[in-house]
């Protein structure tokens, strides 16, 4: 129960989870957030960080309807422990974006992205990469929603930061670029 022990559970199973071996990454997240509840208590920032470690790995299996709440509970404590101007917090909030949206429904993950959108401008920059993330998410969610000529300027938005700030051969350069031609494309 030290906590550099559940540091190493919850590492080697974001690991894991970048491999693509979530069915052995989701216990590790469970083990690794049960002991920090234990540990250090619910309201801790390592806490919360590994609800929402939790809700990524269960996400991206596709159970979107079981990680929305783990979302929305990572969401609520960040807000209440860390403030809604944290990054972490803005995070949560882009989080439980992502998985709303993922379930198509794109009315109610709109605004959420464009308040992460318009925290990380305020607190991180135009130019931080959490920030071009956030215009990426946004441009997704208008497009998907069949708003391409909203949602293409801002795809020329990201792709111009990403350009600028990331370098032409970044993954995220790359993503921007592969976005930003699907929305032309439709």
């Amino acid at each position: 129960e030290h906590p550099d022990t559940i540091s190493s559970i919850n590492n080697l199973a974001n690991c894991m989870q970048e491999q693509g071996h979530f069915l052995i990454a989701e216990p590790m997240y469970r083990q690794a957030l049960e002991l920090r509840q234990r540990v250090l208590g619910l309201e801790h920032s390592k806490t919360i960080n590994s609800m929402n470690n939790l809700a990524n790995c269960i996400k991206t299996q596709g159970h979107y309807s079981v990680a929305e709440p783990m979302y929305l509970e990572a969401l609520e404590l960040s807000q209440r422990v860390l403030g809604l101007e944290n990054p972490g917090c803005i995070t949560s909030i882009n989080n439980l974006a992502v998985c709303i949206e993922s379930m198509g429904r794109y009315s109610v993950a709109e605004p959420m992205y464009r308040q992460a959108l318009e925290l990380r401008q305020h607190i991180l920059g135009q130019e931080h990469p959490d920030t071009i993330t956030s215009i990426n998410n946004l441009a997704h969610c208008i497009k998907e929603q069949g708003l391409y000529s909203v949602a293409e300027p801002m795809y020329h938005q990201a792709l111009e930061l990403s350009q600028r700030v990331l370098g032409l051969e970044h993954p995220d350069t790359i993503v921007a670029i592969n976005n930003l031609a699907v929305c032309i494309e439709a």
